[in-house]
């Protein structure tokens, strides 16, 4: 058990700031700049752009540009907040001010699609729409990234790839095999969720308003390795594997849906939040990926910036978003928009960033499909949830006593905290789904095994979900941590009961480390969990004293992702985030 003095020291200085790997949480700019005697503009953006923008709000604030008709001044402050966030907070009136900083003035998400959905989801709870057409920022096509050597066995560039080809490979049971590379194994697609990212969300949308398309669309998300809720952990994968094996990167995995802009970051060894892609990235980049631009079937994603109409914004605030808007589009900002390798809204795109030697093609002008409605996009993500590739998962649960320390300032334990944080992340998953919970601690009462209990049987979520909503909200703090044990057993499970038609994993959420003194080897058990190489093992940190380091090689022996929640008012989003991987 781990002693509680250090989590409630650390707690607090943990609530305003947020730790350097992993999935980084959104937080607000705490303390927020102060404005002076201007009207704050606070303006609510996706981690695509959230830098690019304040720089740009930099150069706004105190300008010429700032000056509001009739008198005083506006004052931009920007906030990364992901867009599905985003959209969860905007469609209730932005409750979660503490974490995320103030209700915004204006949203800058990923895609237009976004704003399509807040209407929707406001009018769905009876609430007044308030996302009118935004102007675009930067622009990035949908684009397929493929590594050189398999897009050059595709044949590309002597001719184009269309997605009717890729499908047909990915239901091929010889896989590369059929173009001279069964050392490469099946095609496997990486495609983030939909509801999470936004690529996946154009594609999604793209495939279900092209007829022509739809029908290919189950075979290749049934060629989908996970669901990520960030392309960033593909390209993780990737370099990590490569820099070690070119071939254990190509049989992880066969190509990505992304946008441009992520192709060219990677190929020139940076990193999605770097603000400017002209010089080269301290990264090396072994294996280097080439961006297919599909002829149909595709959309833009155009961060476009939304001034809202809301009750909670005032006309100056509003006023000082649209003169923000107008200056996001000088010749100025939008260089800078074309040096972090986007298609500038206005100028011209920097052909030193969209290269070749990135792996791009600034000259390639595919055809998108017609703007979706709002009731398209809400179809096609009903449709995604019957075409995608079915879950077979076990929640590795914590239940440890340092699980019962009590958060600072008043707020419940961590355990009080995590419980209503996963019952809520089910709905990430479909009804058929197979999830079975299984907590881990020492002395539990089981037959099987004293280090682990399954409190609910793995089963399909539709006649799980009373059990699994009992079970959780009965848990409690119990003794020690025996987290390689566990780990290995759950790994175990899920290898003996999954099958090869379904995404196969284990979400561990922890606490702490490692306290099990007659299990003690790490490189046993992450030797062991290489074994089944189609099974995951997504992790979550979730304390300042759990050991991220092993939790992140675990992950990583399994080419998953760890999730960073060493501030426990982030669990909501981490679980939710976590479990879209299925």
């Amino acid at each position: 058990m781990r002693s509680r003095w250090a989590w409630l020291a650390l707690v607090l200085t943990l609530a305003l700031s947020s730790a350097a790997c992993g999935y980084q949480p959104s937080r607000p700019g705490i303390p927020l700049a102060d404005p002076g005697k201007c009207v704050p503009v606070d303006i609510a953006a996706s981690s695509a752009t959230s830098a690019l923008l304040n720089d740009t709000a930099q150069r706004f604030n105190g300008s010429a540009a700032a000056r509001l008709t009739g008198g005083g001044c506006a004052f931009v402050r920007i906030e990364t907040v992901d867009s599905p966030v985003a959209l969860r907070e905007l469609s209730g009136d932005w409750p979660d001010v503490v974490r995320l900083g103030p209700a915004p003035v204006a949203w800058v998400p990923g895609s237009a699609m976004w704003g399509e959905l807040l209407d929707v989801r406001r009018e769905q709870q009876h609430l007044l729409p308030i996302a009118p057409a935004g102007t675009p920022f930067a622009l990035s096509p949908l684009v397929l990234g493929i590594p050189a050597p398999m897009a050059a066995a595709l044949g590309y560039p002597k001719r184009p790839i269309p997605w009717s080809e890729l499908e047909q490979l990915a239901g091929d049971p010889r896989g590369w095999g059929a173009y001279g590379h069964p050392e490469w194994g099946p095609f496997r697609l990486g495609k983030g969720n939909p509801n999470w990212s936004t690529p996946a969300l154009d594609q999604t949308i793209a495939f279900d308003t092209t007829p022509a398309l739809e029908r290919g669309a189950r075979a290749l998300e049934h060629s989908v390795v996970y669901y990520s809720d960030s392309t960033q952990t593909y390209f993780d994968n990737w370099r990590r594997l490569a820099a070690k094996s070119t071939g254990s990167a190509l049989k992880y995995l066969s190509a990505v849906i992304a946008d441009e802009r992520s192709i060219a970051a990677y190929n020139s060894g940076h990193s999605q939040s770097d603000v400017s892609l002209v010089d080269r990235g301290p990264s090396k980049t072994p294996l280097p990926l080439v961006a297919i631009y599909p002829q149909v079937g595709t959309i833009e994603s155009d961060n476009p910036i939304i001034v809202l109409n809301a009750s909670w914004s005032s006309p100056s605030s509003r006023a000082g978003a649209r003169l923000f808007t107008t200056f996001a589009l000088t010749h100025v900002a939008q260089a800078a928009v074309a040096a972090a390798g986007y298609r500038p809204a206005r100028g011209a795109l920097r052909a030193d960033v969209l290269s070749t030697a990135n792996g791009t093609n600034a000259g390639d002008q595919p055809r998108a499909v017609a703007p979706a409605s709002p009731l398209d996009i809400e179809q096609a993500l009903t449709h995604w949830q019957t075409d995608r590739r079915p879950a077979h998962l076990l929640v590795l649960f914590d239940v440890s006593a340092s699980m019962g320390d009590i958060f600072a300032g008043g707020h419940p334990n961590k355990l009080t905290l995590a419980k209503p944080a996963l019952a809520g992340a089910l709905d990430q998953l479909a009804p058929t789904d197979d999830i079975g919970l299984r907590v881990f601690s020492t002395k539990l009462a089981n037959p099987a095994s004293p280090n682990w209990l399954d409190v609910v049987p793995s089963g399909p979520l539709a006649t799980r979900g009373p059990a699994l909503t009992r079970a959780i909200a009965a848990l409690e703090p119990r003794q020690g941590s025996p987290l390689y044990a566990a780990t290995r057993d759950a790994y175990d499970a899920v290898a003996r009961a999954g099958n090869a038609h379904d995404i196969n994993g284990v979400v561990l959420l922890t606490d702490g480390y490692n306290e099990d003194d007659h299990d003690t080897n790490l490189d046993a058990l992450l030797a062991h969990l290489g074994t089944s190489p189609n099974i995951r093992v997504f992790t979550i940190s979730y304390s300042t004293e759990s050991d991220y380091s092993t939790l992140s090689k675990i992950a990583q022996a399994t080419n998953a992702a760890v999730y960073n929640a060493r501030n426990p008012l982030d669990i909501t989003d981490v679980l939710s985030r976590a479990l879209a991987n299925f």
